[in-house]
């Protein structure tokens, strides 16, 4: 596909949502972006709606606010101005509880002129570009209905193919953090086959990498505290079976006692009463006895239970890890078909425009021109598609139209063919 098509084809699915409410989500500019004429501040003072609004810049930079007068606002960011505003209202009304917020209500436009349908001002949205101001402004090309579907085939084509591929590369990424808890790693080995932007890559790995340390931390802190309760089991078992063994000695000794004492006390040689205080020592003893062997089952059926625990999260994890791997083999699978799908289709439209713009006349520039107004004065820019355009720029867009990188899509993949 030709690298004009690829503009075109992004930026006109980006100008049917904008040019008709201009809603876009992006960055905001807040916090460093400075104020000028022709934009709109929308001042909302806590509780004083008498003093609330949306304030016009006018052309001496400043905004006109009740009980404060005029205040100089151009080449400031809107949180200083607040600043400004909370600290004036504070000392004049006297209170400390004073909220102030300063929001861009409307910012200053830009313009367009050159090769385009309808050159002029436009209303600034933050985070546009140039590929996104020139669809705005509409190309030279716009009319052409045959152009129309072919750049609309392209870019659908482009982002499925776009889309298979992340998709495909977060299934891999999962599957080799699967492999690496299966087989006890202390690091994922990623594939080489990822393929996505790099800083997208990075932020995939990271995700992958952060789930894969905290389930591994997980596991080690539900054995660990299991394996100190099963220590701690063996070592009371330990203990009280010692404890048990001493007292079925004392029991042994003092059984030959009493058997001695019945020889003395048939002859009547002692007391009936020392006679009776041995037995009842002896069953103290063996009560003891039998309560030590009851705590030491209950030792042991903890050990069996720790055991348990310890058997269950291990097999647990296993079978989580061995479903996973099922699921994300199938995943890579039908990404994979998905992705060689969409490479032939794009393919497909990439021959179709090569030959439609060999109609049209040929190979396109790829630079505009940005006069952008600065503290030393104008200052003239060589833009591509990707350059942010801001408030005040006059994007000058030249005969022959950009091109957009062919680096989007890029080589076919393994996957791909």
């Amino acid at each position: 596909m030709s690298r004009m098509m690829q503009f075109y084809c992004r930026a006109l699915v980006w100008a049917a949502g904008v040019a008709t409410a201009f809603i876009f989500v992006g960055p905001s500019l807040a916090d460093s972006y400075e104020l000028g004429t022709g934009d709109r501040l929308r001042i909302t003072i806590l509780d004083r709606p008498d003093l609330s609004g949306e304030f016009a810049i006018n052309g001496s930079g400043t905004v006109g606010i009740p009980r404060l007068g005029r205040i100089s606002v151009a080449g400031r960011t809107p949180e200083a101005v607040e600043l400004e505003i909370t600290d004036e209202l504070r000392r004049r009304l006297g209170r400390t509880d004073v909220s102030v917020t300063v929001d861009i209500a409307a910012y200053r436009p830009f313009y367009v002129l050159g090769e385009v349908e309808k050159p002029g001002s436009y209303p600034y949205v933050p985070g546009i570009n140039v590929s996104q101001a020139v669809a705005l402004a509409g190309s030279y090309r716009a009319g052409n209905p045959s152009w129309s579907m072919l750049r609309l085939e392209a870019h659908r084509a482009a982002e499925r193919l776009l889309s298979a591929r992340l998709s495909l590369s977060e299934a891999l990424a999962r599957r080799a953090r699967l492999e690496a808890e299966r087989d006890g790693a202390s690091e994922i080995a990623f594939p080489d086959s990822l393929k996505a932007a790099e800083k997208t890559l990075e932020t995939l790995r990271a995700n992958e990498t952060d789930i894969f340390n905290k389930r591994r931390e997980t596991l080690i802190a539900e054995i660990a505290s299991l394996e100190r309760q099963r220590k701690l089991s063996i070592e009371e078992i330990s203990a009280m079976g010692s404890q048990f063994e001493a007292k079925q000695r004392q029991q042994s000794l003092l059984r030959e006692e009493i058997k001695e004492f019945d020889s003395l006390l048939k002859r009547q040689l002692i007391s009936v009463s020392r006679y009776y205080e041995l037995q009842r020592l002896l069953a103290e003893m063996e009560a003891t006895g039998r309560e030590l062997q009851a705590s030491i089952f209950r030792s042991r059926r903890e050990l069996e239970k720790a055991d348990r625990g310890i058997a269950s999260i291990q097999e647990s994890r296993a079978g989580e890890i061995s479903t996973g791997l099922k699921e994300s083999e199938q995943q890579i699978e039908a990404l994979t078909l998905a992705a060689r799908a969409s490479r032939q289709q794009y393919d497909a439209a990439d021959r179709s425009s090569r030959r439609f713009d060999a109609a049209a006349g040929g190979a396109v520039s790829t630079t505009f021109t940005i006069s952008r107004l600065t503290k030393d004065g104008w200052t003239q820019i060589i833009a591509n598609e990707f350059t942010p355009v801001r408030p005040d720029d006059i994007l000058r867009v030249p005969n022959e139209l950009p091109a957009l990188d062919k680096l989007m899509i890029g080589q076919t993949t393994h996957a791909e063919r």
